[in-house]
């Protein structure tokens, strides 16, 4: 008993001199990553970029060490470096506050609005209150410059049973934006699972509920006479959830010009602007994420229309294309080309469409509408009707503008056979 009690006190004794060993190996690395961080700030970078690479010799990796490279790498002058080193450790920690605090800074002299938007993003995941005010005092440097207009967003969801997705919609919202910092406005259409239950039950909600299913175009205007007409508009579909940072990047890429009126994600179920290889469930598409919503040198792209189930548009973009109150068309209600005419009338005002390759959003897909608003008849079948419903509202944009967009949204098989 005496020589087990002496083995069990020395594995302990052993177990406390590896964790105090362990300890001081941190604690001396945190005063190297301080002694250099210091040396980049007082403009030291030779001394930095020595200690920097002795360190790598020795092993010394991990988030800490990024901030420092890209650090140096911004006070160098070397911006594209700083960002990819910023996209290797986001793949890596993509809620490291620190990591979007140093592009904050790549962009600072090139875009204020930008810069902002970065310093957001850092706050949304900032630990320390010390870090809060350095990261605020920085947001209100940005804030203060000529030609700032960064706004707050109201989300619009028009919300059609899928209660389970709409709860993980509404959190992932919470979870991408600071509080304070948005509105959530959602139109009920009559669901029949529940939804509207849970919907009333959120503070940060305020809830329509229609007595009839509307369709989508008339849901999303009853949303949008609802809003904050100040704010940037996310029309959001019930069944797309936002991957982290997703939000973050399609606001820079509508924030990149003041010639861009709508932004839209690439998605794993989107017309146009569907990922490739195609993620089969939503955990897929969320791991896929942590490769897609990073710094990227060039990722939009122009486009004619945008797929409505994740669009954000410019607060003067929106009030641009509304019709008195209104921002959809209602005649295509209750579903189908109310995105492609929104796009059409966006571009026809003088903005540019972009799709974000950046940013990645989860979409369940078919959902929105019941099959009884579709049918005219009972006998027919929910497919058929929808087809007769797609083929009604194509009519109906190619009798307003005079022109088939599918023509160039896809391929013309007739075309194809023709050259076959």
């Amino acid at each position: 008993m005496v020589e087990g009690g002496k083995e069990s006190c020395t594995c302990h004794e052993r177990e406390k001199d590896e964790q105090e060993s362990l300890s001081l190996v941190i604690e001396g690395e945190g005063r190297m990553v301080e002694e250099i961080a210091k040396m980049i700030a007082e403009g030291r970078g030779q001394e930095a970029a020595q200690a920097i690479t002795r360190a790598k010799q020795e092993g010394k990796t991990g988030s800490d060490w990024i901030v420092l490279e890209a650090e140096l790498a911004v006070m160098e002058g070397k911006i594209e470096e700083a960002r990819r080193l910023l996209a290797a450790g986001l793949e890596q920690d993509p809620e490291h506050s620190e990591f979007f605090v140093v592009l904050g800074e790549t962009y600072s002299f090139e875009n204020s609005n930008l810069a902002y938007l970065c310093f957001e993003q850092a706050l949304l995941y900032c630990q320390t209150e010390e870090d809060e005010e350095m990261i605020c005092a920085a947001m209100e440097e940005m804030r203060k410059r000529c030609g700032f207009r960064v706004r707050e967003t109201s989300f619009l969801i028009v919300s059609y049973n899928d209660r389970e997705l709409m709860k993980e919609c509404v959190s992932a919202i919470r979870k991408s934006v600071r509080r304070g910092t948005y509105e959530i406005v959602v139109v009920d259409n009559r669901s029949t699972d529940g939804v509207q239950k849970w919907l009333r039950d959120q503070l940060d909600i305020r809830l329509i509920e229609n007595g009839r299913n509307v369709g989508y175009p008339t849901g999303m205007n009853i949303a949008y006479r609802a809003c904050r007409k100040e704010n940037d508009i996310f029309m959001l579909n019930n069944d797309a959830v936002l991957t982290p940072n997703a939000y973050f990047w399609l606001r820079m890429a509508l924030y990149a010009g003041r010639e861009v009126g709508a932004v839209g994600p690439m998605s794993n179920e989107a017309s146009g602007q569907t990922i490739s290889p195609v993620p089969g469930t939503m955990e897929e598409t969320f791991l896929l994420a942590k490769k897609i919503n990073l710094p990227s040198a060039n990722p939009c792209e122009e486009t004619l229309s945008l797929t409505g189930f994740a669009v954000l548009i410019g607060a003067e973009a929106a009030k641009s294309v509304s019709m008195e109150k209104d921002i959809m068309d209602d005649r295509y209600s209750p579903a189908y080309f109310e995105d492609d005419d929104l796009s059409v009338r966006i571009l026809y005002a003088g903005y540019r469409n972009r799709i974000v390759h950046n940013a990645l959003v989860y979409h369940k897909g078919g959902s929105g509408f019941p099959e009884g608003n579709v049918k005219e008849e009972e006998e027919k079948v929910p497919a058929q009707a929808k087809m007769e419903l797609l083929q009604k509202s194509r009519k109906q944009f190619m009798d307003k503008w005079g022109f088939d967009i599918w023509a160039y949204k896809g391929v013309w098989t007739d075309f194809a056979d023709v050259i076959d």
